[in-house]
């Protein structure tokens, strides 16, 4: 996930991340669920910095997923949630991902 985020944040724009579109990242908010970890991954981001804090345990019953809420100036949304999906594809191939844009 730490790769992903620093592809988008850490050069002047995303133009040249996964093909995203030219944009400028200024806030960025979610909550992930990340395999490794039984709580849920709140994550915050301002321009270039980002920290993960861990949320509450995650419910044995409750169905697990991600959401991220972006903040910035002239983003491609599908572009953005297409990149994160590749990423998790190479990272995790063995799990099913789906987008679910609103």
């Amino acid at each position: 996930m730490e790769k992903w985020l620093q592809s988008l944040l850490w050069k002047d724009n995303v133009s040249s991340n996964d093909n995203c579109s030219q944009g400028t990242i200024l806030r960025m908010k979610g909550i992930l669920s990340i395999h490794e970890f039984a709580t849920e991954q709140i994550l915050q981001v301002v321009r270039e910095l980002y920290d993960f804090t861990d949320g509450p345990v995650w419910k044995d019953e409750e169905e697990r997923y991600c959401r991220l809420v972006f903040i910035g100036e002239n983003l491609d949304i599908n572009q953005l949630e297409s990149s994160f999906i590749k990423h998790c594809q190479i990272q995790y191939p063995s799990i099913s991902i789906k987008g679910n844009l609103p």
